[in-house]
């Protein structure tokens, strides 16, 4: 199995979950920061091109969202497609679906490089219509689990 559908298996996506809530940010109040533990709850690798691990493949993923509390705060949905052979570098689009409306996200996820891994929040509907930002995860010890960490501006 790639790096890249493992990483669908182990982390997410998207985001990228097991949960979410807005809480305010300390420095300003007006821009929200969202907590959110994602668990991904499906995930489908599409090996396009040749066989085995190449540019172009995809891993398709989508899951849950919870609060610190655990409470049930949305879902996510996301595709990555791989840079590389080796499933290391990947181009990523997820979209965060909450309940005061949707938050995209997208960027180029490296797995060999440090984490969080942080991507650019490039807009939203609802609540985060015209957002930007950051969107943060880290893996967790558990699998298909992250913990996100969405700044808005």
């Amino acid at each position: 199995m790639s790096r890249l559908a493992l990483f669908s298996l182990s982390a997410l996506t998207v985001a990228g979950l097991a949960g979410s809530m807005a809480v305010p940010a300390a420095a300003d109040p007006a821009v929200p920061t969202l907590r959110l533990v994602g668990q991904q709850t499906s995930v489908s690798q599409l090996d396009l091109g040749p066989a085995g691990g190449s540019a172009g493949d995809e891993v398709v993923f989508s899951g849950s969202l919870r609060d610190a509390q655990q409470r049930p705060a949305g879902r996510f949905n996301g595709v990555l497609i791989a840079l590389d052979a080796e499933g290391n570098r990947n181009q990523a689009q997820v979209t965060l679906v909450l309940p005061a409306g949707q938050i995209a996200v997208q960027g180029e996820l490296d797995f060999a490089g440090p984490q969080p891994f942080v991507h650019a929040v490039t807009g939203g509907t609802g609540r985060y219509a015209g957002a930007g930002g950051t969107f943060a995860f880290r893996r967790t010890d558990q699998p298909g689990v992250i913990e996100i960490t969405v700044d808005l501006r």
